[in-house]
């Protein structure tokens, strides 16, 4: 798992061992790549099972339809489902003019691979489809309905991936996608430092407005205790050292 601080207490069932979790993720990355499925969505499905599980709503014997159902929601965010098709018709209104339209079609492809991981999950790993879909709705609403996740996020669970296929991402992805895949994590790390530095300035702020009030105080103080003593001396009176 990613934990980005040792002092984060990790709280998993005793059954879900790491060992396990490696496993699945390793047998759903052959599987997907024997399918033609694009390794990111498997990266991005290792994000949504690692927030279940750091949930506690993961277990041994859970834990492969858990994945199954993340690695759905994953490959229908992630994954090309449409081809945008154009098609010449003929005009009504003026016969000897042609018309184009556009209209979204499902790629042949795109059924293929749903076909070979839904034939994973069912041979091997031996899920109902009923069970199955019926499970991915409830992993989305376990997921708050948020299906986002940080570059970053995906990219550490990537490199992983792409480690244990023994690839690299620049011959995997090509020049131009690395290329903006890079510019993409730079550009988070620009706003989270942008944010940090923010961060650092309002707690700035804060503490010289503090240490101005404080000596302000101070000031006040002093000031205090001079008349106090001003009216003593005048007076014949000793300075009273009690305050009310």
């Amino acid at each position: 798992l990613s934990v980005t601080s040792s002092s984060e207490i990790i709280r998993m069932p005793p059954s879900l061992t790491l060992s396990k979790i490696r496993n699945i993720k390793q047998q759903a990355l052959v599987a997907c790549v024997n399918a033609n499925v694009e390794v990111s969505t498997v990266a991005l499905a290792c994000v949504y099972f690692e927030r279940l599980c750091l949930d506690c709503r993961v277990d041994k014997s859970n834990r492969r339809i858990s994945f199954a159902a993340c690695l759905l929601l994953a490959y229908k965010l992630n994954e090309p489902h449409v081809a945008i098709v154009n098609t010449q018709v003929h005009n009504e209104e003026e016969e000897s003019k042609l018309s184009t339209m556009s209209f979204a079609k499902r790629t042949t492809k795109s059924s293929n691979i749903f076909a070979l991981l839904l034939d994973f999950f069912t041979q091997e790993w031996e899920l109902s489809l009923e069970r199955l879909f019926a499970s991915e709705w409830g992993v989305f609403v376990a997921l708050d309905f948020h299906l986002h996740a940080t570059p970053s996020a995906v990219a550490f669970h990537f490199k992983r991936l792409m480690k244990k296929l023994e690839r690299s991402t620049l011959a995997y992805l090509g020049p131009v996608c690395h290329g903006r895949w890079q510019d993409t994590l730079n550009e988070e790390m620009s706003r989270k430092q942008e944010h940090e530095n923010r961060k650092q300035e309002r707690s700035e702020r804060r503490d010289r407005k503090l240490r101005e009030l404080q000596h302000k105080a101070k000031l006040e103080e002093t000031d205090e205790d001079g008349v106090e003593r001003v009216k003593c001396e005048s007076g014949g009176e000793q300075p009273s050292t009690e305050r009310s």
